[in-house]
Order: structure tokens, then C-alpha cells, then sequence
């Protein structure tokens, strides 16, 4: 459910930092605007490829369940 917020969110925020880069008249408004796209598109991308995977229950640690503790 919170990865389609995620995607929702992000492609907001491409898509009118898109139109914040057409609407620039300053060359650094323009860079920042296409900084901001670049990144919300690369993590609109991998949130992509992340949903529908079943999430892993974290068990308490990176340690296995039968090896002894050192403590």
C-alpha cells in the first residue's frame, strides 16, 4: 500500500519540478529543478521495481537462531 503512495509522490514531484525546469528564467533555478527531477525519477524507478516483492520480517538481528552468542 505505501509503496503506491511512494510512486504516487514521486511522480508528483517529477512531473512539476519538469514544469518548474520549463517555467526557469534563472540558469540555477533550472539546474536545481532538473536536479530535483533526475533524483524523484531514479527513486520513482527503484520504488518501482521494489513493489509486489514480499517484505522479509526482521527477526532481531543478523544473527542466526541456533548459533550460540558470544556474550
Amino acid at each position: 500500500m505505501w509503496d503506491y503512495v511512494k510512486l504516487i509522490a514521486l511522480g508528483v514531484v517529477a512531473v512539476l519540478a519538469a514544469i518548474a525546469a520549463n517555467y526557469a528564467r534563472d540558469l540555477a533555478f533550472m539546474v536545481n529543478a532538473i536536479e530535483m527531477m533526475l533524483v524523484a525519477a531514479i527513486a520513482f524507478v527503484v520504488v518501482l521495481r521494489g513493489v509486489g516483492e514480499a517484505k522479509v520480517a526482521n527477526l532481531g538481528g543478523t544473527q542466526a537462531r541456533n548459533t550460540p552468542s558470544r556474550w
